[in-house]
């Protein structure tokens, strides 16, 4: 078998979520069985003395007032509420503690899941063929052997304790019905925790084995994650061409907020910075635009065309595209540096506007002229 088809992976989260779904999930019923037998005991040596007076009430009534009675359709429900009704009230607690106990240590094995889909007819069950094999299969014998091995074990533990308290079974028959009932509840209850502890070692082995193979069976080859992790992830190439998509649209909102820009820092053929700063609006001015190589010439050159101011400053240009970031402001240890640079900005601006205004003449003097 090659190696990408064996199954040397562990499952991943979805893998086990749909094994949950199909209803295959790792559980022992040994254990279930041995803490509901728990659970009973202890509702058995909670109630029992009571279920022991209500069974010798319920004695009492049928022996002396209605063991001569005739039965008819009036007196069935009459008999039935007054002699088995105390009985059933008794053991009524002891169910629903049986009950309680069952669906708390499914929970605990499996957790909560409503599983639909394993409630669906599956007609491949139905193969005559293929139930002979899985009847006669490694896998049903072995569960064969392990199911005869544990009721050899109990059976053990039973044949143990009583064989070394025949005597005392034999002293039941001596006893006061009262006192018999005592005896007999006290004997039950310790043969039930020898079988309820061995059941429950039993049931945490079976657990274990159960999810090893529970593991095993869910175990996924190197192709099968890959494939799941590109189903969850997205196709790598429909994901590469995305970000050159979303690179393009960043590069074209950046390329249009340069003509908006306050001044481009150069180093000056290498790197370029757009800085924009609007006093009554920015607490800090803000990297618009920056980039390396043809990035910067392109941001030059829009600069250039939209009438920018453009500063030489290596040092600063270099550090501002290492420690900045697009659309944000600058980091403080840059405030000073560029303050100086944008004032210089303002200044040769000023200067070319006082130019502009002394060298064209006023309309007064123009017509003076004449």
């Amino acid at each position: 078998m090659p190696e990408q088809d064996e199954r040397t992976e562990r499952a991943t989260g979805r893998r086990r979520n749909e094994a949950r779904q199909d209803g295959r999930v790792a559980k022992s019923a040994d254990l279930t069985s041995g803490l509901g037998l728990i659970m009973a005991l202890i509702a058995l040596a909670s109630f029992g003395p009571g279920l022991g007076m209500a069974i010798r009430k319920m004695i009492a009534e049928f022996v002396g007032k209605r063991i001569g009675m005739e039965l008819s359709p009036n007196n069935v429900q009459e008999l039935v509420l007054s002699v088995v009704g105390p009985v059933a009230l008794m053991l009524a607690p002891m169910i629903v503690l049986m009950m309680v106990a069952g669906i708390l240590v499914s929970l605990l094995q499996v957790g909560w899941v409503i599983t639909p889909k394993a409630l669906e007819p599956k007609w491949d069950k139905l193969n005559v063929v293929q139930g002979l094999t899985k009847l006669i299969s490694f896998q049903s014998v072995g569960t064969m052997l392990v199911g005869l091995l544990k009721l050899a074990a109990v059976g053990w533990i039973a044949y143990s304790y009583i064989s070394a308290r025949m005597d005392m079974f034999m002293q039941l028959n001596h006893l006061q019905h009262t006192d018999f009932l005592l005896h007999l509840g006290s004997l039950v209850l310790g043969l039930g925790w020898r079988v309820a502890a061995a059941m429950i070692a039993i049931g945490a082995l079976d657990y274990a084995f159960q999810k090893y193979q529970f593991e095993k069976s869910i175990r996924m080859t190197k192709q099968e994650v890959k494939e799941e992790r590109k189903q969850d992830d997205g196709d790598p190439q429909v994901k590469s061409r995305v970000k050159q998509i979303q690179r393009q649209m960043a590069f074209q909102r950046m390329m249009q907020a340069v003509p908006d820009a306050s001044v481009v820092v150069t180093n000056p053929t290498h790197v370029s910075v757009a800085l924009k700063y609007e006093p009554d609006v920015d607490a800090a001015p803000r990297v618009v635009a920056m980039g390396p190589n043809l990035i910067a010439f392109k941001i030059r050159k829009l600069a250039e065309k939209h009438g920018i101011p453009i500063y030489e400053d290596p040092p600063l240009a270099r550090s501002l595209l290492r420690n900045s970031t697009v659309g944000r402001e600058i980091p403080p240890q840059f405030y000073r540096a560029v303050a100086q640079v944008l004032a210089f900005v303002l200044r040769q601006k000023n200067r070319a506007a006082y130019a502009a205004r002394t060298a064209t003449p006023s309309p007064a003097l123009a017509g003076g002229g004449d």
